[in-house]
């Protein structure tokens, strides 16, 4: 891939990736608060790996995220939006 390409994520938003991987996880699941996770890694392959591992570990999900470095987007079952440390890092840096 050559150059950004904008994504719209679940809960509202768009962010551009430069290089990378984001995959969206989301299901219905007893033990998450979630109604969906996006996570950003190195490939798509390790993001899909790190949403899903973060979504089914509910409310364990952004520090998980955060000890691996990996920026993750929450979105509740009433749309309410979290973001991990990592991802409002991210963020900080593009601005």
């Amino acid at each position: 891939m050559r150059g950004d390409v904008a994504v719209r994520i679940p809960g509202g938003g768009l962010v551009r990736l430069g290089r990378g991987g984001l995959a969206t996880s989301s299901g219905a699941s007893e033990g998450s608060p979630w109604a969906q996770v996006t996570a950003a890694a190195d490939s798509c392959l390790a993001a899909v790996t790190a949403a899903r591992a973060a979504f089914l570990l509910g409310t364990d999900g952004p520090a998980w995220l955060d000890a691996r470095g990996l920026p993750g987007r929450f979105v509740g079952p009433d749309t309410s939006v979290l973001t991990n440390r990592a991802w409002s890092a991210r963020l900080a840096r593009a601005a």
